[in-house]
């Protein structure tokens, strides 16, 4: 393995995604960031859009040069969008899918060489605990994060003899900008229901990252949900 520890986290500019980029930079990666909109705290800060496969095969080139080897990879680049079965048109469904799905195996493929040809690495895909639970309202949000674990869990399997990890976190709900002042996550009464009374605080969820990408725990395949208790 590399002296220097080089990370990719995407949607890395706020949320879940930028509490994790601040985690990993104190554990003593170097963080290369990739989202459509500035990253507050990495090494390396790249604008692309996931839906691009030549900027982001670009990006990661550009990543090994000017930071080194790349051992950990981190997809958190996603969105909700809130409707029911009946509004979700095909041009919604397969940008679901692009930015969840595709953009996650797309990095795979590109980073599980350079990995290889390291020693190993460990990487970390972003899904949701609607994946695990289920969840009404957005279904082709919830289809494309289930899909993220099937992925996830193939991929740890046949990346294993090179010594790749491959595993998720499935938070639940996070106080970040994605659940908006006016939804059913941050009222009393959805509150009242969780354990911890409270929503997940995105710190949280990138310790949990943080353990998984540090990859001595033996874990591939598993699937982590920091969720305050919503689902167990």
């Amino acid at each position: 393995m590399p002296d220097r520890r080089v990370a990719i986290v995407t949607g890395s500019a706020g949320g879940i995604g930028a509490a994790t980029t601040t985690e990993l930079r104190r554990h003593g990666w170097l963080v290369a960031g990739l989202d459509r909109s500035p990253s507050p705290d990495v090494d390396l800060d790249l604008r692309i859009d996931v839906m691009d496969t030549e900027s982001m095969h670009n990006a990661f080139m550009r990543i090994c040069q000017e930071l080194g080897p790349v051992t950990g990879l981190v997809s958190g680049a996603g969105y909700v969008e809130e409707i029911p079965l009946s509004e979700i048109s095909t041009m919604s469904l397969k940008s679901m899918l692009r930015t969840h799905l595709r953009a996650f195996g797309f990095w795979c493929r590109v980073a599980a060489p350079s990995m290889r040809d390291n020693g190993g690495g460990q990487i970390v895909s972003v899904s949701s605990e609607l994946a695990l639970a289920g969840g009404d309202d957005a279904l082709h949000y919830v289809a494309a994060k289930g899909a993220l674990l099937g992925l996830t869990r193939a991929l740890s399997v046949e990346f294993a003899p090179f010594g790749i990890g491959v595993n998720s976190v499935a938070p639940g709900p996070t106080d970040t900008a994605m659940i908006a002042p006016n939804t059913v996550w941050r009222t009393d009464a959805y509150l009242s229901t969780l354990p911890s009374r409270g929503l997940v605080k995105p710190h949280e969820i990138a310790r949990s990252v943080a353990f998984l990408l540090d990859g001595r725990a033996g874990l591939s395949g598993q699937v982590i949900s920091p969720n305050a208790g919503s689902v167990m």
